[in-house]
């Protein structure tokens, strides 16, 4: 497990997001109040090996888009691993609490990628994650599953003295419940920023249209918080 003092540290900075994360929590349901969208996020990288190729992520988020009667929250663990320089794999859980209209029940779900990076020069990554969702909702035995396939671009960039990371990402679902390819379809766009060597900030605005169980379509600002170990 390594150096005792260095799991303490990385302990106690897990506790405070946690803590963070339980104080802001109530601003996804006051900004219901003032119809406002938003999805906050609580990430937690913590690397299992001196390589960082395994890592243990901590997922906290938080949905909240009045405008369509949409709230949710999603808590969930996952392991990654980096099997190559172009390649790497996520399997993990999560629980999905819901309050949304047209009613949907919270759910269970097991949460599967697999991502291919390419760099390309001056710093350009291209990333393409398919990710399949196995859902199991509360009160139903049948389950259904979800694909999404979601291409990223990313470029760093020098600002001051530190370096910023810009991105855009397009994401579509498949949907099996509804068996609708482009079920649903989100555009991100955003800028990730560095605190410390251990915490950065990703400030993105996200874009999404649906066509099933209701059409729908609307955007909401996001903020993630991220600590790495």
């Amino acid at each position: 497990m390594g150096d005792p003092m260095r799991w303490k540290n990385k302990v106690t900075r897990i506790a405070a997001l946690v803590v963070l994360a339980m104080l802001l929590a109530p601003t996804t349901v006051s900004a219901q109040d003032l119809e406002a969208e938003a999805w906050p996020e609580f990430d937690i990288w913590i690397n299992m090996d001196e390589t960082g190729k395994n890592r243990l992520f901590i997922l906290a988020s938080f949905a909240d888009e009045p405008k369509f009667q949409y709230e949710e929250t999603a808590l969930g663990v996952s392991w990654d691993q980096r099997l190559t320089p172009n390649w790497s794999w996520r399997v993990g859980a999560r629980y999905v609490w819901k309050a949304v209209d047209p009613p949907d029940k919270n759910e269970t779900r097991v949460v599967l990628d697999l991502k291919w990076f390419h760099e390309f020069g001056s710093g350009w990554l291209v990333t393409d994650r398919n990710r399949l969702d196995l859902r199991r909702f509360d009160g139903d035995e049948s389950g259904s599953y979800r694909y999404r396939n979601r291409i990223q671009l990313e470029k760093p960039f020098p600002l001051f003295s530190r370096t910023l990371t810009s991105f855009v990402s397009y994401e579509i679902y498949y949907d099996s419940r509804f068996d609708t390819w482009g079920q649903r379809q989100r555009v991100i766009a955003g800028v990730s920023v560095p605190i410390v060597k251990w915490a950065s900030v990703d400030v993105f605005y996200g874009f999404h249209s649906e066509i099933k169980p209701k059409k729908e379509t609307g955007g909401a600002l996001g903020i993630a918080f991220g600590l790495y170990f």
